[in-house]
């Protein structure tokens, strides 16, 4: 687990994939902790970002469209020093979605998405 410096104080979204192959998107609020590989791959969390068409942004509402698209949605609770679950899918992203395809870069985490509503900072 590492600060991302560069990006502190600023909102930054990277992807994570768990141990069966679910994805989630990371919000860290400006002050959530990234896996070490994340800084490097910046470029690509941001690209498949900018693909992903999603709503509500400035709202709550984006959560739900995330999990619309078939990702787990995680934001960072500075409070409670972890990753706290805003939403869920009812079915995992679909191949070629410009998630599915950039995956195989994402850090895997050695936990499921769907039975960790919270993920502490040491896990990621």
């Amino acid at each position: 687990m590492v600060i991302f410096s560069e990006r502190a104080g600023l909102e930054f979204d990277w992807f994570a994939v768990d141990e069966v192959g679910q994805i989630a998107v990371f919000a860290t609020a400006g002050n959530g902790p990234v896996p070490a590989e994340v800084p490097v791959e910046a470029s690509l969390h941001d690209a498949v970002g900018d693909q992903i068409e999603v709503s509500g942004w400035g709202t709550s509402e984006i959560w739900d469209s995330y999990a619309r698209l078939g990702l787990f949605a995680y934001d960072w609770d500075q409070q409670r020093n972890c990753y706290s679950r805003v939403a869920q899918p009812s079915q995992a992203a679909t191949e070629g979605s410009p998630v599915q395809l950039a995956s195989a870069k994402f850090p895997r985490l050695a936990l499921s998405f769907r039975s960790n509503p919270t993920i502490a900072a040491d896990v990621v």
